[in-house]
């Protein structure tokens, strides 16, 4: 019955960890980020080891999924994007159109021979750029500055080991800032408008887009109603 759900979940799960540069995320990691979305969007604890066996389950030929705690159930709908789990079943196939099924992670024998045609080909790209030559005072990297914003700098600066490929979306949307109770925590159409994770501290640290701790290297969480009741309000009362 929830085959598909969890299989969905941990594709995407796969896909936001392999863009952020974990080219090969074990299926231990993708069920620890899991059980942290659960209990981000639910407030329920759901342990790693019970969403790697669900999705053992889940790949197996002539095998049903049936996942018990309806908390779960919802929690992975609104991850993937639906207010619960009639909507997203009678909608899957607009899920499947938005490319973010992946059958990647039922293949991983086959990464062997793709990460080998990549080094092939990062290798031919290097020798390229070594002949021709490159300019090294280009500001293509960026740099965390003030615990606030990403900043243009050299790549040649190879001893601030803080720096960052340039991505334009982040440079210009991405800020860290601090939410109070008026704070528009979601977009007109309901899509997040804050995503989270704890600092070097265990305090909370707020962005106005998605990606990964500049400081921490974590990927963030997308703000939900339950943490900003528990977290960002309760600090108003």
């Amino acid at each position: 019955m929830h085959t598909q759900l969890i299989i969905f979940a941990f594709e995407k799960t796969k896909k936001e960890e392999i863009k952020k540069g974990i080219k090969a995320p074990s299926l231990t990691h993708l069920a620890k980020n899991i059980s942290l979305t659960i209990e981000d969007y639910s407030g329920l604890a759901f342990g790693e080891k019970s969403l790697r066996n669900y999705y053992n389950s889940a790949i197996k030929e002539n095998e049903e999924t049936n996942i018990k705690q309806p908390k779960v159930i919802n929690a992975l709908c609104q991850y993937l994007g639906y207010d619960n789990y009639p909507e997203f079943y009678n909608q899957k196939k607009i899920l499947e159109a938005n490319d973010i099924t992946d059958n990647s992670l039922k293949k991983e024998s086959q990464s062997f021979n793709l990460n080998r045609k990549k080094i092939m080909s990062y290798s031919i790209i290097a020798i390229i750029i070594g002949y021709f030559g490159y300019d090294t005072t280009k500001k293509d990297c960026m740099i965390w500055v003030n615990n606030t914003h990403y900043e243009l700098i050299s790549c040649d600066k190879k001893e601030d080991l803080r720096s960052i490929s340039k991505d334009q979306y982040i440079l210009e949307n991405f800020r860290r800032v601090k939410p109070d109770s008026t704070y528009p925590f979601f977009k007109i159409n309901g899509a997040e408008n804050l995503w989270y994770e704890k600092n070097n501290t265990g305090d909370l640290d707020y962005f106005t887009s998605y990606g990964t701790h500049p400081i921490t290297g974590k990927t963030l969480k997308r703000i939900t109603p339950y943490m900003i009741k528990t977290h960002i309000w309760k600090r108003f009362k």
